[in-house]
């Protein structure tokens, strides 16, 4: 009976063994089969990117032959996703780069400070964006082989060359007027569009070999999805997101609003009130192209398709509907006296530069300079500036002098806007 206990015993204990290892092995096996997320991932080496141009172009089919070493296919972007937001910023761009740093390790899509629930991006001009308003590009790398982008007219700080980057300011979007016969658009900035638009998008299917799409500042709900190693022909593309306003025969078309500076909105030309008009004609990826458009603008198609258009490539009308402030000019430089004895380091001159317009706010800088600082030099700093508001602001004990031995005529510049005024100036012995 002992004999049979100690058996018995001896059995369970092995049973017990046996299921601990097979839970070990199982356990390592799952262990095994988790995703590697930290590890490192050999990044594939980029093509040197050679862009051609020249020869006509006709796409007339959507679906075309494979190139370039038979790139993946595509996939149509349906929505903005955290993934498609890596911010990625170019060497060469004359914005300040606004990427934040929370929003890039927390995928907040919408960390960046704005200014109001209806932000929009309207056009710049020549006079760049109004203070505190946050600068955006959204660059987008066109079809390569025998690009056919095109532009003409009035289309504000946009760059348009074999390659696209749109550019504008942010600014609240609020108190928009709802047009009268013709629609417009800007770009949607935030979560909601203003009040009397409503939102669609544009997608766009950007060159797919050697991709450098990119954008700075905070373009969300827009999504530039970037592929590092497209030089294998990845497919890389753009969603853009406008607010729509539609015409209301009821509406008055109050003026666009006054941010003080030269800007334009995307509609076509017969908005009334327009100051100039253009457009762009953007060439897209030929290969594979999936160029689309969302079920709203179709719903709104009939006005829509006046301001973007196009199935392989995209056509798009801008229009200036606000100039920026008069710049003011040059209008005389003048001196309280035509003649001093050289050496004092003073001079008792006293210099008066008078503008054409009020100077803006921030004042008029005027620069000065002398044509011999060997007998007459301006004191550092060599400039003063015109107070805002005002047309003439004078300068004393601005400039020095050596003794001479004999009668000097010196020429002093004043210098405005680039515009020059001259005074001369005698250095008597």
């Amino acid at each position: 009976m002992r004999t049979k206990l100690v058996s018995l015993l001896k059995v369970c204990l092995l049973l017990v063994i046996c299921a601990g290892s097979q839970s070990h092995i199982t356990a390592q096996d799952r262990k095994s089969n988790l995703p590697k997320e930290n590890a490192p991932q050999n990044p594939l080496p980029k093509a040197a990117k050679v862009e051609t141009s020249g020869g006509q172009k006709t796409e007339n089919q959507a679906v075309r032959g494979r190139k370039r070493s038979e790139p993946l296919p595509k996939t149509e972007l349906s929505a903005p996703t955290l993934g498609d937001l890596a911010p990625v910023e170019r060497e060469d761009s004359t914005t300040p780069k606004t990427v934040d740093s929370t929003r890039q390790k927390t995928g907040n899509l919408n960390a960046a400070k704005t200014a109001a629930i209806y932000d929009v991006g309207i056009i710049p001009g020549a006079n760049g964006c109004p203070p505190n308003s946050e600068a955006i590009e959204i660059y987008m790398d066109d079809e390569d082989d025998k690009n056919a982008n095109s532009h003409g007219g009035w289309i504000g700080a946009i760059v348009h060359n074999r390659n696209t980057t749109f550019k504008f300011c942010r600014v609240d979007g609020a108190n928009f007027p709802t047009p009268k016969d013709t629609a417009y658009a800007v770009l949607q900035l935030n979560t909601f569009c203003p009040p009397n638009s409503q939102p669609f998008s544009r997608y766009f299917d950007n060159e797919d070999y050697a991709n450098e799409n990119s954008y700075t500042g905070n373009i969300y709900p827009s999504v530039v999805r970037i592929f590092p190693n497209s030089s294998f022909g990845l497919p890389s593309s753009s969603r853009l997101f406008f607010c729509l306003f539609l015409p209301q025969p009821q509406s008055t078309m109050p003026s666009f609003p006054d941010f003080g500076i030269e800007y334009g909105v995307f509609a076509s030309n017969d908005l009334p009130g327009i100051l100039n008009s253009g457009w762009l004609h953007v060439d897209d990826e030929d290969v594979d192209n999936t160029n689309s458009y969302d079920s709203s603008y179709y719903s709104m198609i009939g006005a829509a398709s006046k301001i973007i258009s196009g199935s392989l490539n995209t056509d798009i009308n801008i229009v200036k509907v606000r100039s920026g402030p008069t710049i003011p000019k040059l209008y005389s430089v003048s001196l309280n006296t035509s003649s001093v004895v050289g050496g004092s380091s003073c001079n008792n001159v006293v210099i008066t530069v008078s503008l054409d317009a009020p100077a803006l706010p921030g004042g008029q800088p005027v620069s000065l300079s002398s044509s011999n600082s060997n007998i007459a030099w301006i004191f550092a700093p060599k400039y003063f500036t015109i107070p805002a508001g005002q047309t003439s602001e004078s300068a004393s004990c601005f400039m020095g002098t050596k003794n001479v031995t004999t009668n000097r005529k010196v020429t002093i510049t004043a210098l405005v806007n680039g515009q020059a005024g001259y005074v001369d100036l005698d250095i008597n012995k």
